[in-house]
Parts: C-alpha cells; sequence; structure tokens
C-alpha cells in the first residue's frame, strides 16, 4: 500500500469516527428551536440541583441574548446589502455619465472647448464622488447604529433580569 493510500484510508477513518460522534452528541441533543439545535441545557442543569439558582430563568435569559445577537446580525447584514445596493447603483450611473460624457467632449468643437468642458465634468465627477461618498456613509452609521441599539437593549434587559435574580426574596 502506498502512502496516499494509506493517509486516505486514515482519514476515512477519522471521517467515519467524528460522523459517528457527532451522530451520538445529535441524539443526545434537544432541539429548542427548527433553526438551531441545542442539547437541552436545562434538563442538564436541573439535573445538578443547584439551590437558589433558577435554571429556568438563566437558560431563558441565554436564549433572549442569542435572539438578539441573532437580529443584530440580521439587521447588519440588512444593511451590508443596501450599501452593496447602493453602491451598485452608483456605478450605473456613474457609467452612464460616462459615456454621456464622452459623446458630449466628441461633440465639443475646439480643443479650447474640449478641455474646458473636460475640467467642468471632472469638478461635477468630484461632487458626486463625494456626494456619493457620505451618502454610503450615512447608510453604514445607520445600520451600525440599529445593530447597536439592538444589541444595548439586550444587555439593559439581561441587567435587569440578574438584578431581579440577585434581589432577596420576599417571604
Amino acid at each position: 500500500m502506498n502512502r496516499s493510500t494509506s493517509s486516505a484510508t486514515k482519514s476515512a477513518r477519522s471521517s467515519a469516527s467524528a460522523k459517528a460522534a457527532a451522530k451520538a452528541n445529535a441524539e443526545d441533543a434537544t432541539v429548542v428551536s427548527p433553526k438551531f439545535p441545542m442539547p437541552d441545557l436545562a434538563g442538564l442543569l436541573g439535573k445538578l440541583k443547584l439551590p437558589g439558582i433558577d435554571v429556568e430563568g438563566l437558560i431563558e435569559s441565554r436564549r433572549k441574548d442569542v435572539e438578539a445577537l441573532i437580529a443584530a446580525n440580521q439587521q447588519a447584514y440588512k444593511g451590508f446589502e443596501a450599501v452593496t445596493r447602493r453602491q451598485g447603483e452608483m456605478l450605473v450611473e456613474a457609467m452612464k455619465g460616462i459615456g454621456g460624457s464622452a459623446k458630449e467632449t466628441l461633440a465639443a468643437e475646439g480643443a479650447g472647448a474640449r478641455a474646458s468642458l473636460v475640467a467642468t465634468q471632472a469638478k461635477e465627477a468630484f461632487g458626486q464622488a463625494l456626494s456619493n461618498m457620505k451618502e454610503i456613509a450615512e447608510l453604514s452609521a445607520k445600520s451600525q447604529k440599529e445593530v447597536v441599539q439592538t444589541l444595548n437593549q439586550r444587555l439593559r434587559e439581561s441587567i435587569a433580569e440578574a438584578g431581579e435574580r440577585l434581589a432577596p426574596k420576599r417571604r
């Protein structure tokens, strides 16, 4: 048996054992959400019987944390999509502008008229580029602000939940 066959066989065996381990772990897990299979942490921690600790509350709080992170990621992705979509639109507009400018420049009579026209077009293009940069920066800032607000809201809720759990219970 040559080296490549030997390493392929070893790789196949390790891959098979990794798949078997993953399957065993998946069987131990309880699906909390159809999108995100997670182990039954409440059941595992409940078996520990930790006195004075609200295991269900801790699990629920972490679930809300994960939901907030998912929402923040979705907002960030939507912001990224908006920026890239607008950049594509700007590129199309710029290409149309270049075509129109070229036709206009070629139609101009005399070198002096062409030079003046090119200078005017360059000035307009520069102004448009600055305007586009500002618009992209504003789109990005808006998206980032939404993400930070989502995470800050969950942080405030989490702090309040922790305070409620740590407050002495009145009888």
